[in-house]
């Protein structure tokens, strides 16, 4: 799934917030705005089973720190590959 992080998603995002950071305001627009993301720098939930996730790629976290710490990233675009399921 190709996520899109526009300057408008980082203009409106909050930050040290997973589920209103601008990551998870992106998948929003991807998923339709009843989804539920959850962005850490570790894995992205979506959804309601805890057990199903993706690995957060490391152009997302780059972006987290830099947003999280207070600064202001450039917009970004990167690929979240399919849920991992944890046994």
């Amino acid at each position: 799934m190709k996520i899109t992080v526009t300057q408008e998603h980082i203009n409106k995002g909050k930050r040290q917030s997973r589920c209103f950071c601008p990551i998870a305001l992106a998948i929003k627009d991807v998923l339709g705005q009843n989804c539920d993301p959850r962005v850490g720098d570790m894995c992205i939930f979506i959804g309601k089973d805890p057990k199903q996730y993706y690995v957060t790629p490391w152009q997302a976290k780059a972006f987290i720190s830099i947003f999280d710490s207070g600064g202001i990233p450039n917009p970004i675009e990167f690929e979240l590959e399919p849920f991992v399921r944890i046994a």
